[in-house]
């Protein structure tokens, strides 16, 4: 798990304010963004990192697989991540396959 998170008292109410203060006495640069996933434990971070690659996987399948694209040639649309900043951090914390 990564240092910043090591100092939370996880499942409970103030999560967010104590993750807050961690970035900001460390200097870390955070946004926050509408609330959609609950992740209060480690476990949470590496399921909301699976969906995500869930997503992204079901995504790059579906937009190959449309014949119309390719007698076009052009390239799909890109895909809408729910929350494209989480996915670059998951990624660069080794939690999502960076391929995708």
């Amino acid at each position: 798990m990564p240092e910043i998170f090591r100092a939370i008292a996880w499942g409970r109410s103030n999560v967010l304010s104590e993750t807050v203060a961690c970035l900001r006495r460390s200097g870390t640069r955070y946004a926050l963004g509408p609330a959609w996933y609950d992740v209060d434990r480690f476990s949470d971070v590496a399921l909301l990192a699976a969906h995500l690659d869930q997503h992204l996987a079901r995504m790059k399948m579906l937009s190959g697989s449309t014949s119309g694209w390719r007698r076009s040639g052009a390239k799909p649309p890109p895909q809408p991540l729910p929350c494209p900043a989480t996915a670059r951090v998951l990624r660069r914390l080794g939690l999502m396959r960076a391929g995708r």
